[in-house]
């Protein structure tokens, strides 16, 4: 090759190993300082866009088991509300058994009854509290939420009970009532002294006054009203209400505070003041507007008091039926059924249908259902779900609202409806648990996954400080030589001076 001045190919090669070294060199040490092979897209295009969908689900899992242990909370906080309830219902049965003790009285039971409206008055407030971080877990909301209209003018009315995941959508409802019959009472014949004949008894009239009635002294002629008394009154729908008894109080009084406390209880429509009457014989009748079970009384007081009024059921209630028939918005059939409690129950998935109405005829209703199920993102991935769908659990769901124990039948009554209660309270429990067993390996699988995950993205991904060692010392090696190889080719045009001088 000549020698030239103007252009040295030689320092020219040599520049550009020293350029090649030091891009190696630069790269290594770039890799080095970050310990990662693959620092842009240039390194490795089809690795990085492995590595960065691995990074996403590494991180969407690591999410996700953050989530699946929040729903354990969750789940923990719904069953330990539930295992209190679990105990009061316990407790308000042990009650309904003691009330059986042929030795109480009717005020033994009125106690009992006192403690047994307290725990249910708890059960609700616990359904309608309990929370977890703002969020409703037993009183149906966590499940489904529900609105309905009446199509017509109407005296039902109808209530959505969400018992677990709701069939989601719009229903026409059509219920056709055949009213049953109320239970009906009648007390003792209500007699006084006649004051022409101190030793014949005749009717009371409505303005004699109750320390004039004969009923109300005791076995020494003794006024039972001497002070005042209270006679409570228990219906079938878990109302009650309390009636002031004095001496001084005349028949017809009696008669309208009875009717007021009838009233009271919800057993009635708005202005009927008939519910209690008098006969032609003296004695008071009781007939509730409502029908079936919601017409069933019981009544606690003194025993004397309850002795002297003397009341007692002439005839049984009667439940009505209730025949339903759903269809979707276009008109076609989806359900039928009937009952005789005023509750359909399953007609639509997850959901139990509680209509009330004092009067024969059908009623048309449009209810909505909206699936509002809790809903944890437990996966990675669109779609990677677990649904949390605890429904509603109050005394009302649970069918004990109208338990009382107040009378020895009520009582007994009372014991298999509060079994049944505690089956189906038991069974929200046991799911609540196996989801949170589910959940559990749901975590563990997460956390395996999401381990795997980062082996192969760091295989793709991080650099194997080792080689890359190895590649810093040659590389050094090369841009020395390379450099020192420039500086001897940088000579070269130097050497036609030797011929020139």
């Amino acid at each position: 090759m000549a020698i030239s001045i103007i252009n040295n190919s030689t320092a020219i090669g040599a520049q550009g190993s020293v350029n090649n070294a030091n891009n190696s060199l630069t790269k290594t040490l770039k890799a080095l300082s970050t310990g990662l092979r693959i620092n842009s897209a240039a390194d490795d295009a089809s690795g990085l866009a492995v590595s960065e969908k691995l990074r996403g689900q590494i991180s969407g899992l690591e999410k996700a088991a953050s989530n699946a242990q929040d729903a354990i909370s969750l789940l923990q906080t719904a069953e330990g509300a539930m295992g209190s309830m679990t105990s009061m219902i316990q407790r308000i049965r042990e009650l309904a058994v003691q009330a059986g003790d042929p030795a109480y009285t009717s005020n033994d039971r009125a106690m009992l009854q006192l403690e047994v409206d307290q725990l249910k008055e708890e059960i609700d407030r616990v359904s309608n509290t309990t929370e977890f971080n703002t969020k409703k877990l037993l009183n149906g909301d966590a499940a489904g939420i529900w609105s309905y209209a009446s199509t017509a003018a109407s005296s039902a009315s109808i209530e959505a009970i969400i018992k677990g995941a709701p069939a989601a959508g719009d229903y026409n409802i059509s219920a056709t009532i055949t009213s049953g019959t109320a239970a009906t009472y009648s007390s003792n014949i209500f007699t006084r002294v006649s004051s022409a004949n101190s030793t014949v008894n005749v009717v009371a009239s409505a303005g004699t006054t109750l320390n004039d009635i004969v009923a109300f002294k005791d076995a020494n002629g003794n006024n039972i009203l001497a002070n005042t008394q209270i006679l409570t009154i228990y219906a079938g729908n878990g109302e009650s209400a309390e009636v002031v008894i004095q001496g001084d109080m005349t028949l017809d009084g009696l008669q309208s505070a009875l009717n007021t406390a009838m009233q009271e209880l919800g057993l009635g429509a708005s202005g009927n003041n008939t519910l209690v009457s008098t006969t032609s014989s003296g004695a008071f009748t009781f007939q509730a507007s409502a029908t079936g079970s919601f017409s069933e009384l019981s009544f606690a007081g003194d025993e004397d008091l309850i002795n002297a009024l003397g009341i007692h059921q002439t005839s049984e209630a009667t439940d009505g039926s209730i025949s339903v028939n759903i269809t979707d918005t276009d008109g076609a059939a989806l359900a039928s059924g009937s009952t005789n409690d005023g509750r359909v129950r399953n007609l639509i998935d997850g959901v139990d249908i509680d209509i009330q109405s004092y009067a024969s005829g059908t009623y048309t209703f449009r209810l909505h259902v909206k699936d509002n199920a809790t809903k944890a993102a437990v996966g990675a991935n669109e779609g990677q779900v677990l649904d949390i769908s605890i429904g509603r659990l109050d005394t009302k769901s649970l069918d004990i609202d109208g338990v009382n124990v107040a009378t020895f039948d009520a009582a007994q009554n009372s014991i298999s409806k509060l079994d049944y209660a505690l089956e189906q309270i038991s069974k929200a429990r046991a799911t609540a648990g196996a989801q949170m067993n589910r959940l559990e390996y749901t975590i563990s699988n997460l956390n395996t996954t999401r381990e795997n995950m980062v082996a192969a993205e760091s295989r793709i991904r991080d650099l194997d400080i080792a080689q890359a060692s190895s590649d810093l010392a040659a590389q050094q090696v090369l841009m020395q030589s390379a450099t020192a190889m420039l500086a001897q080719a940088n000579q070269i045009p130097s050497y036609a001076m030797t011929l020139l001088s």
